[in-house]
C-alpha cells in the first residue's frame, strides 16, 4: 500500500467529511489487497481483458472500465495507452462521498 500526500493535515472539517474528489483517496492498493476506505485500486490486465477484450486499454475504453468502481470511497484507476500500445495516461474514476 502506498500512502498519497492527500488526506493528510488541512482543514478538521474537510478531514472529517472529505473533499468529494480525488484528494479524498489517500492509499493506493497493492494488487491483490481489499479495497477499502479512501484508496485507490489498479485496473490488472486480467480485468482489462475481461472488460474490454485487451490487456492494454486505451481511452476509447474508458466507459466500459467505470462499472469497475462501484463503492463508496474508493477509486480506480487504469494506465491507459496510445494508438501504438505504449503507456500514456492514467485515468482515474470512483465514488467520493456519499
Amino acid at each position: 500500500m502506498i500512502a498519497c500526500a492527500a488526506g493528510r493535515g488541512g482543514d478538521e472539517r474537510v478531514q472529517e467529511s472529505g473533499t468529494h474528489s480525488i484528494l479524498d483517496m489517500t492509499w493506493v492498493l497493492d494488487d491483490g489487497e481489499e479495497p477499502g476506505f479512501g484508496t485507490l485500486q489498479r485496473v490488472t490486465e486480467a480485468e482489462a481483458l475481461a472488460r474490454v477484450g485487451v490487456a492494454r486499454p486505451t481511452r476509447a475504453h474508458v466507459e466500459a472500465l467505470e462499472p469497475l468502481a462501484e463503492q463508496r470511497w474508493f477509486g480506480r484507476y487504469a494506465v491507459l495507452h496510445d494508438e501504438a500500445g505504449a503507456p500514456n495516461e492514467l485515468y482515474f474514476w470512483g465514488f467520493s462521498g456519499d
